[in-house]
């Protein structure tokens, strides 16, 4: 696979995931204000990740060579920690409704 599609498909994957993250973001808008107090941290917490996302992808996206594949590497880690936090925010909606 070319540098190029790999950045395609990693752009999907980050579409993918901040869609997901917005759909969330829409629940946590609804829930009433002791529900909020209660998600705050979390969301917050997933905020921040998402912003540290866009910053990896965007090294990622300007480089070449082997720091290309460097920052790929550490994106995808930063992609699977991200998962584990909006699964988590995600399983804490679907119990709590």
């Amino acid at each position: 696979m070319s540098i190029e599609e790999n950045r395609e498909k990693t752009k999907k994957k980050i579409d993918q995931l901040f869609n997901e993250l917005e759909r969330l973001e829409g629940q946590f808008e609804e829930a009433s204000e002791t529900r909020k107090l209660e998600l705050k941290r979390m969301m917050d917490d997933i905020r921040i990740r998402r912003e540290d996302l866009k910053e990896k992808y965007n090294n990622y996206k300007e480089a070449t060579g082997e720091s290309a594949k460097e920052l790929k590497r550490a994106f995808d880690h930063s992609v699977d920690i991200f998962k584990e936090h909006l699964n988590n925010a995600k399983s804490y909606f679907k119990n709590r409704e």
